[in-house]
């Protein structure tokens, strides 16, 4: 496991949201100069419920990249 995410929470995302969430995802797949290192963890919501959901089960420590559309996004 490349990231510091507790294997525990890895283990409840991939539960209530299947393939839907990714990990280690390349950021080139989603930067318009398609350029981009692993996320540690990748999710895009269907809905609003996703998105509540998603924060349910991520502490308030847990640090969150909104990416957007990536047209102006370099990832290391």
């Amino acid at each position: 496991m490349s990231g510091v995410m507790e294997q525990s929470l890895r283990d409840a995302l991939q539960e209530r949201f299947g393939g839907r969430v990714k990990m280690d995802e390349p950021m080139a797949k989603h930067t318009t100069w398609r350029v981009g290192g692993p996320a540690e963890v990748f999710f895009e919501p269907e809905t609003e419920q996703d998105l509540v959901a998603l924060m349910s089960l991520l502490s308030e420590a847990t640090p969150i990249h909104w990416v957007g559309l990536g047209s102006t996004l370099l990832v290391r």
